[in-house]
């Protein structure tokens, strides 16, 4: 047998985040996310959930997250069960000062 492959056409998700300052550079966070993903199949909706630690590098204008997202996809119309995802993201964030 072959590689089976999704046929991933787009994906899409939107959401947000919300956390608790730990100290002066350290962001504490849960969040919570729809996506929508495009296949070769059809169309697959889920919902994205998990948290992180932001932490503010000193004295320059970047942010480094290292984040986990637990996803949650309705497959059972196309695959006959419903699938999961895990990631663990490790995130660099410049942001633009504007004064």
């Amino acid at each position: 047998g072959g590689i089976k492959t999704t046929g991933m056409n787009t994906e899409m998700s939107a959401g947000g985040k919300a956390g608790v300052l730990v100290s002066q550079s350290a962001l504490l966070y849960g969040l919570l996310a729809k996506s929508w993903t495009d296949t070769s199949f059809g169309k697959i909706d889920g919902w994205q959930f998990g948290g992180g630690v932001q932490v503010k590098l000193p004295s320059a204008p970047l942010f480094v997250a290292l984040e986990y997202r637990d996803g949650h996809y309705d497959t059972a119309d196309l695959f006959g069960v419903d699938s999961r995802s895990s990631q663990v993201r490790l995130i660099l964030t410049y942001k633009f000062v504007t004064k």
